[in-house]
């Protein structure tokens, strides 16, 4: 299974992702810059569960993966 993440940083609050500059533009704080979207990788077992339920577990810890081919990546 992979599974997309957005890494934001705690730098800043949430509400000032951009500053405008003398011409009105609005541009990135160094914190909006810091966020990025990461893809990471785990193993994952199904199998049946209690009354008729699919039960899922981690074989491993996730390892960071490039992106899926197709995907739009972000920063």
């Amino acid at each position: 299974m992979t599974v997309a993440t957005r890494i934001v940083s705690d730098t800043a609050p949430a509400a000032k992702k951009t500053t405008a500059d003398a011409a009105g533009d609005s541009q990135p704080t160094a914190a909006a810059a810091a966020d990025s979207v990461h893809y990471f990788q785990v193993p994952v077992a199904f199998g049946p569960a209690g009354q008729g339920a699919t039960g899922y577990v981690a074989l491993s810890m996730p390892a960071e993966v490039t992106a899926p081919r197709g995907s739009r990546r972000r920063s």
